[in-house]
């Protein structure tokens, strides 16, 4: 997601992927949906990026990580959940704009690497953690 980049490099980065995306669902329509991505290390940027992805490139939603390690001038990166205060804007900009959000898994270096068990079992807790901690947050 490269939510470890600076705010304007995210921003670049989230336009040139939801730009390429949404070029591919042009070629291909009966094939493709455009869940774009956002940079999420600065809100304010992804409200921007969600009307522009949807009023101008059409995707139908956006992929976001269960956990976002947001970039901090200070103390590099910031481990932050999606209940997270400032990450509402977000969420209301997609309700308001109609369109899906999907929280991918991400991050899983807490769950044991034998048995596939990141796949197995830490993908899923990534999930019901990060929508547990929206549910919860308020």
């Amino acid at each position: 997601f490269n939510y470890r980049l600076r705010p304007v490099v995210g921003e670049d980065w989230a336009r040139f992927l939801n730009d390429d995306l949404a070029e591919s669902v042009r070629r291909h329509p009966k094939r493709l949906v455009g869940l774009g991505t956002l940079p999420m290390q600065a809100p304010q940027l992804a409200v921007k990026e969600v009307h522009r992805a949807v009023n101008e490139l059409g995707l139908r939603g956006f992929q976001i990580g269960s956990t976002i390690d947001a970039f901090c001038p200070q103390q590099g990166v910031n481990r932050l959940q999606l209940s997270d205060p400032q990450f509402l804007p977000v969420f209301e900009a997609c309700r308001d704009a109609g369109v899906g959000l999907l929280v991918h898994p991400w991050d899983m270096a807490w769950c044991a690497k034998d048995y596939w068990l990141p796949w197995l079992v830490g993908m899923p807790a990534e999930v019901a953690l990060a929508v547990g901690s929206i549910m919860f947050g308020g």
